[in-house]
This record gives structure tokens, sequence and C-alpha cells, in this order.
């Protein structure tokens, strides 16, 4: 386990995916909700994390979501 992983997941108590194929299916970032029309509700539930550029992310249940209104 990287340093980066354990503090994210000690910082936080989410569960922490390093890479994306490892991310369950039904988890989605804001942005991703966003894009489907979607916005976020409730907490986060993992964070992806890790990677080459250090980036982390949380993620969302999509049957958490709410739909926009345009």
């Amino acid at each position: 386990m990287s340093e980066s992983k354990a503090y994210l997941e000690a910082t936080y108590k989410l569960p922490v995916y390093v890479n994306w194929a490892d991310v369950p299916n039904g988890l989605h970032t804001k942005t991703a909700l966003k894009q489907k029309g979607v916005k976020k509700a409730g907490e986060p539930v993992a964070i992806k994390g890790g990677g080459m550029n250090r980036t982390w992310y949380f993620l969302y249940r999509a049957n958490e979501t709410t739909t926009t209104t345009k």
C-alpha cells in the first residue's frame, strides 16, 4: 500500500482505489454525474487516488443522485 493511499484511508475513513479498473460499478465523480445530468446527493463513499500526478477524486453513488433541471 502506498503512503498516499494509507494517508487518504486514514484521513477520510473511506475506501481508496488506485486504478480506475478497480472502482466498482455505480461509483462516479462529481464531474461524471454532472455530464449525465444529475447532481450528487449525500457524502462521498470512496476515493480514487494515486497515479502519476497524485490526483484524487471523491466518488459518489449514482443511485444517491437527483436529476438537474435546465
